[in-house]
């Protein structure tokens, strides 16, 4: 598969620390969502879900996890980003 797609803004993302989805959980994960949705094939998805396995549990609330946005530089404060819609 194709990991680096030309024209896409890779450098203007939203992060927050947060923790694994599958056991055991840890803290000490910093989560990266890109603004831009990259689409990936239902073939990708498969291969992603064969070597990583299935997410554990929900989304998690954010517990007062701030959120930072790259392309301003600034935080966000403590609130989640919009969610992403994800069509596989």
């Amino acid at each position: 598969a194709q990991l680096w797609i030309s024209g896409m803004n890779y450098a203007n993302y939203y992060t927050y620390y947060g923790s694994l989805t599958r056991p055991p959980c840890t803290e000490g994960v910093t989560w990266i969502l890109l603004k831009n949705p990259l689409s990936i094939t239902a073939e990708d998805h498969a291969n992603l879900v064969q070597m990583q396995g299935h997410t554990a549990r929900p989304t998690q609330e954010m517990h007062n996890r701030e959120v930072y946005d790259t392309g301003t530089g600034r935080s966000l404060g403590f609130q989640s980003p919009a969610r992403p819609s994800i069509d596989f």
